[in-house]
């Protein structure tokens, strides 16, 4: 099984164009998240973290293993720097970095931070969103 240069270009150039234009990803604070796929699992395969900073933070998970990964992310590392930051009724908006055509969600940031809806990232994909 090959390897697709073309795609490997376009997700490099993708993300090289994300990080220039978000300045978060380049000075944010890093915080180290969890894949849990249950309240007693977690995924070692699954890289989770966030670049925090007090305008915009960006969730980036990576699925390293070669089986789909369905999970959701475990955002008590983070909590305590939102809760000094911001109120509990301060709204979000959820935006995906990678496809773009998918209409923002709006959650209030406390409800975000404790869903435990599960996502799928296929094998070696990964999934990034904008608060």
């Amino acid at each position: 099984r090959g390897f697709d240069l073309s795609q490997i270009q376009s997700h490099y150039l993708h993300r090289r164009l994300l990080r220039k234009q978000k300045m978060v990803l380049r000075y944010g604070e890093v915080f180290y998240l969890t894949a849990r796929e249950n309240e007693n699992n977690w995924f070692d395969d699954v890289l989770v973290f966030a670049r925090y900073s007090a305008m915009e933070t960006i969730i980036i998970a990576t699925n390293l293993s070669e089986e789909d990964r369905t999970f959701y992310i475990d955002s008590s590392a983070i909590m305590p720097t939102f809760k000094a930051q911001f109120q509990n009724n301060t709204v979000v908006m959820v935006k995906d970095c990678i496809n773009e055509s998918v209409e923002p969600q709006y959650y209030f940031l406390r409800e975000f931070l404790e869903l435990r809806d599960g996502r799928t990232l296929r094998p070696y994909r990964s999934s990034i969103v904008s608060l």
